[in-house]
């Protein structure tokens, strides 16, 4: 039986207290201001702290964060901002949230969490009062000097379905106690608020002119200076907008249903935040900057200006018979041309897990498209003088893994160029680590030793300077890979995949680390979760297939998966290498010996006993040891490959 999937989280649930009451009063009503509070104030907020919309029921959120602070830190600021938006509601119209928090281990299922964690924190919302929140004792301990609220102890609290009684906390959000205190229920909290509340609001109106005036004088400054040229070309840098930035505008749904016009706002809100998710080296912009833009014709050129992005996403939603479609177009803004499109499908009657897979396949697609488009353009201004550090860093990612051979060494150094720009661009420490991994496995003759601990410096620069960059950890992943540190390695693929759930990549590395475990049928699970995600099959999945498969000695199962990832990745010997092996183990003699010749072409140096030392050093498990020589290294002979 396969072994759960499971992790520590902090978990948060909330539901509008009285929703039936309030949906029966004004069912459109409360619907459009739920939706309002949603795209304004909450989903913002859990993007801004790295949240995960785990799934939304018709009037409540699951979210999951990887940090505790983050999770109550989010919480309160969204509690506090429905205060102030409440404040000129009649109180018999006003949605209020009640919100619970706990930390505690989950099972993984796809993209929903299940387990005593989430039980509990859903108790904990159920205890909570409208507008309020009620955490763990767990939760405030971990937050204890942390968060800018007072706690009051609610003391031990039987609830269903959980066994043993709760230590409950309110948190008091009028306190701003920066110690986390807990105060006594009943403590008389609200007498201090109107004592000296008048006074925090002055300083709050007076700071916010303040903010108010800067943020017009820096939006009339940007955007007067990213028009374009007269003669149509890209300004200079400093003027045009950032790489890799894009603005995820709201999706058209002209006579959808009700169902199709929250579904066209859950997507573009969940995109964004599964885009800016995986590209924090780009920039999304918020969603209240593009709310306005919603049931309105736009132009490119000026949405681009205005947002200072280069790129939209656009889309609408419509009614097929069955179907729900859903048409997607990403568009650079200096010319407005279409550079990529999507058409996805979803049935009428659908679950939260249809749109779930929906989401998670388009940011995935789009993040791809997003950053490939960019790798085109910084690739026809290369030797620019008005290159950005990023700029740098994409024209580096074209050599490195687009091309074949020395190519690591050019990529190398436009990477340490874009380090000296700027030195704290992760992107470019993440991409000058990766071409310590192709010197590696390009050059039996180099200093591996040398090179694998270049590698972790990198890596370990990385993380601290992105903590929440799962690409970071990713790559830490295959430093400590490199290092021989099994079990810290699986900690970082772990890590990334927290961070970044919807990664077809993390998942199919996920499954590589099995194979090294020399334990490579529990690798399936991880593809399978991966196809999930995109039925297309992108390079990740298949490359990892092709791995997977030859150490499990399904060859004619490899051989098709192999010869995708060559057809994706033409550039890359190791893969004609898996290839040649599964030809030959499943006795294709021909195509066996196409490849080999492709592969001696890529690498003229290639040989049995030159190149297996690199396998060997990535694990000393006997399993692996063992399927390597058998598996792939005898195909190779079989294959008639240079010894």
């Amino acid at each position: 039986m396969a072994r759960d999937q499971r992790r520590l989280a902090a978990i948060v649930s909330g539901d509008v207290a009285g929703y039936s009451r309030l949906m029966g009063r004004d069912e459109s009503g409360t619907l459009a201001a739920l939706k309002a509070h949603r795209r304004e104030l909450i989903d913002p907020k859990i993007a801004e702290y790295d949240g995960r919309i785990v799934k939304t029921t018709g009037d409540g959120l699951l979210l999951e964060f990887p940090s505790v602070v983050d999770a109550v830190r989010c919480s309160v600021e969204v509690q506090r901002g429905m205060a102030e938006r409440n404040e000129s509601v009649a109180a018999d119209t006003r949605l209020a949230f009640r919100i619970g928090i706990n930390v505690g281990d989950i099972i993984i299922d796809g993209d929903d969490i299940f387990g005593d964690g989430v039980n509990v924190a859903a108790r904990l919302q159920e205890l909570a009062e409208p507008g309020g929140i009620c955490v763990s004792a767990t939760v405030r301990e971990q937050t204890h000097g942390k968060i800018d609220a007072g706690f009051v102890d609610n003391g031990d609290q039987r609830v269903k379905n959980i066994a043993q009684p709760i230590r409950v906390f309110s948190m008091d959000l009028k306190s701003t106690a920066t110690s986390g205190s807990i105060t006594p229920a009943g403590f008389p909290t609200a007498r201090l608020w109107r004592k000296h509340g008048l006074y925090f609001l002055v300083s709050v109106a007076t700071l916010a002119l303040v903010a108010g005036v800067t943020v017009f004088i820096l939006n009339r400054g940007v955007d007067s200076g990213v028009r374009g040229r007269a003669d149509g070309s890209l300004p200079l840098r400093g003027t045009q907008p950032p790489a890799m930035s894009v603005a995820v505008l709201p999706f058209d749904t002209a006579g959808a249903s009700v169902a199709d016009d929250h579904l066209a706002e859950t997507l573009r809100s969940d995109v964004a935040m599964g885009i800016a998710r995986g590209m924090r080296s780009g920039k999304v912009v918020s969603d209240g900057l593009v709310a306005g833009y919603k049931n309105k014709a736009v132009d490119a050129r000026s949405a681009g200006r205005d947002l200072n992005v280069r790129y939209l996403i656009t889309g609408d939603i419509r009614s097929a018979g069955e179907r729900t479609v859903v048409n997607v177009q990403l568009v650079e803004t200096f010319g407005g041309t279409q550079v990529w499109t999507d058409r996805l499908e979803l049935p009428q009657h659908r679950d939260l897990s249809d749109e779930a897979t929906l989401v998670s396949s388009l940011a995935l697609r789009l993040r791809g498209a997003i950053t490939q488009a960019e790798r085109r353009r910084a690739k026809s201004t290369a030797g620019s003088p008005d290159a950005s550090a990023m700029d740098l860093v994409l024209q580096a990612d074209v050599l490195l893994f687009n091309s074949e051979g020395q190519s690591y060494r050019e990529a190398r150094r436009l990477y340490d160029e874009a380090i000296r720009m700027d030195p704290g661009l992760t992107a470019a420490l993440i991409g000058r680590a990766w071409t310590f991994d192709h010197e590696i496995w390009n050059d039996p003759r180099a200093d591996a030793e040398r090179l694998a601990q270049e590698f972790d410096r990198d890596s370990v620069r990385a993380v601290e300077l992105d903590p929440k960059d799962a690409l970071s950890w990713s790559m830490r992943e295959t430093a400590l890979a490199w290092l021989g540190r099994r079990d810290a390695a699986k900690q970082a693929n772990a890590m990334a995949r927290q961070l970044d759930p919807m990664s077809t990549m993390l998942l199919s590395d996920a499954a590589w680390e099995t194979l090294l475990d020399g334990e490579p049928d529990k690798g399936i699970a991880f593809l399978e979760q991966a196809r999930a995600i995109d039925p297309n099959v992108g390079l990740s999945i298949a490359w990892t297939t092709c791995f997977l498969e030859v150490y499990r000695a399904n060859y004619s199962i490899a051989a098709p998966s192999c010869e995708k990832t060559v057809l994706l990745y033409p550039g890359w010997w190791l893969e004609y290498a898996f290839l040649t092996a599964a030809l030959a183990q499943s006795n294709n003699a021909q195509k066996a010996a196409q490849s080999k010749a492709a592969l001696l072409k890529l690498k003229p140096d290639f040989s049995i006993r030159g190149y297996s030392p690199i396998l060997m050093r990535l694990s000393a498990d006997p399993e692996y040891r063992h399927f390597t020589e058998e598996r792939l290294l005898a195909g190779l002979r079989k294959a008639g490959v240079p010894e």
